[in-house]
């Protein structure tokens, strides 16, 4: 049987306005962008955009509509 492989990591919040938020929401992400030796994942949020490089990785935050109606942006 062929083992999982696991493609791409998301963290899903409503907001990263607050900032305890946001440092929980990236670490969380990095931790499984590392475990799975990902370059890049993806925070889908209510209505925030950025793009961030953190220890070597790609931080993509969209909203989740656009991530959702555009999947082909999303890799």
């Amino acid at each position: 049987m062929k083992e999982p492989s696991v493609l791409s990591a998301i963290q899903v919040s409503a907001d990263l306005h607050n900032s305890e938020t946001r440092k929980r929401e990236i670490s969380g992400l990095l931790d499984a962008l590392h475990e799975y030796n990902l370059a890049q994942g993806y925070i889908l949020t209510m209505d925030s955009f950025g793009h961030e490089q953190i220890e070597g990785k790609e931080i993509i935050i969209t909203p989740a509509w656009k991530y959702m109606l555009y999947p082909d942006l999303y890799p």
